[in-house]
Parts: C-alpha cells; structure tokens; sequence
C-alpha cells in the first residue's frame, strides 16, 4: 500500500517519537520504501491509501481477487471523514508545527516528486491546493 508522500510525512511527523526526524531524512525513507515497491509492482500490485480510504469496499475485493480468496461483505466499512487529508486537520488535531510547514511541504516536493510522479501522484499539485485551501480557511 502507497499512499501521498505529504500525508505519509505529515502522519510520520505525529505518530512516533522515533518517526518524528528531519524531513528530508522522511522523504527518503519514503522514496527508499515506495521504490521497492514500485519494483515489485507486476508481481505484488499496489493499493493506494486514497482508494481504501475512498472505497474500502472496492479496494478489500481487489485484495481478495488478487489473493484468490472469497470476499463478501457482511456490513459496510466504517466512513473516513476526508477532512483527515488536510493541512487544518494535520495543523488543528495532530499538531504539526504551523509555522514550518511551507518548508516542509517545499522539502517533501523537492525531495519525493519523482518517485511520486511514477505512481501518478502530482504532489507539487496536491501543495498548491492544500495551501489554498488552508489560506481560505484562515482569512
């Protein structure tokens, strides 16, 4: 499973004492463990967290498929509220530093853009709305 180096980051950075280092050290964790993955592709396949998190119901039954397992659901997956990708969220509930995080930010595109962009991820893209976002938010 992939997911947005942004949100990866910005989780790693309010998770664990030991997950909580240098940014640019992050971002090449990540491209490190994301490359891996994008070298075992054809033989693994990938799941994006933004597809799980969209439709859990979609992304379990490609699993099963690939696993060659029944699936069924008995009951709908729980909702994930979409306002856990954002920079209010990150800012306002898991307390990441405000006022160096269009450094960050800067940094994670810098750093992890191309191997972002070879599992279709345009992160500089992805920056620019959330920054707009969260300018309009806090007007």
């Amino acid at each position: 499973m992939v997911r947005n180096p942004i949100f990866t980051i910005l989780s790693w950075k309010t998770t664990f004492d030991a997950l909580k280092a240098d940014t640019s050290v992050q971002c090449e964790a990540w491209n490190r463990i994301v490359s891996k993955i994008i070298l075992t592709k054809t033989s693994s396949g990938i799941i994006y967290y933004e597809d799980v998190i969209k439709d859990p119901a979609l992304s379990v039954s490609k699993i099963a498929k690939y696993l060659g397992v029944p699936y069924r659901l008995s009951k709908n997956f729980p909702v994930v509220n979409p306002d856990m990708n954002s920079l209010s969220y990150y800012i306002n509930v898991r307390k990441v530093d405000a006022k160096n995080l269009e450094s960050t930010l800067e940094d994670i595109v810098n750093i992890c853009d191309p191997v972002a962009k070879q599992l279709g991820y345009e992160i500089g893209d992805d920056v620019d709305k959330l920054l707009q976002v969260w300018e309009n938010e806090n007007l």
